[in-house]
């Protein structure tokens, strides 16, 4: 539900433009991005079609963390 992104910057005091959000899940990260945050895909177990929909939808697409150091 988009709903719980408005209502963690909420919480957080923070505009959802301020937010970075990390997930391997694509409905979590399309929800994301239509919330206002920017949103990292992050490699795991996904089908191929889902890789595709979040690297054309996040931000950036990581295969590990290690990526952002």
């Amino acid at each position: 539900d988009i709903e719980i992104f408005y209502k963690t910057t909420e919480e957080m005091n923070c505009k959802p433009e301020e937010a970075l959000f990390f997930d391997d899940n694509v409905t979590a990260v399309i929800n994301s991005v239509k919330a206002g945050y920017t949103a990292i895909g992050v490699k795991d177990n996904q089908l191929p079609e889902d890789i595709d929909t979040i690297k054309k939808i996040a931000s950036r697409y990581i295969e590990s963390f290690e990526e952002l150091l």
